[in-house]
């Protein structure tokens, strides 16, 4: 299951059967992402991690370690009341 952060997965209009992840998504003849997980509550539902997370994470490891993502370390929450 993908960890709920914001940004590292995308919702896409497929079916990802058990087993099926890893694969590429591909979009208009150019890869996307790879698909990572499906939805088994509705039909055609699935998440997978862009290309530039993809890149990102592999151009972090080329140096053998791991650093991760940048975090701003500040946190926002919408007004509740329009007034």
């Amino acid at each position: 299951m993908h960890s709920g952060r914001r940004l590292l997965a995308a919702q896409i209009d497929a079916a990802i059967n058990p087993g099926n992840s890893g694969g590429p998504v591909v979009m208009d003849g150019q890869v996307v992402g790879v698909a990572m997980q499906g939805y088994s509550g509705a039909d055609n539902i699935g998440y997978m991690i862009p290309a530039p997370i993809v890149r990102h994470v592999l151009e972090d490891v080329a140096d053998g370690r791991y650093d991760g993502f940048p975090v701003l370390g500040v946190d926002f929450q919408e007004l509740q009341s329009p007034t």
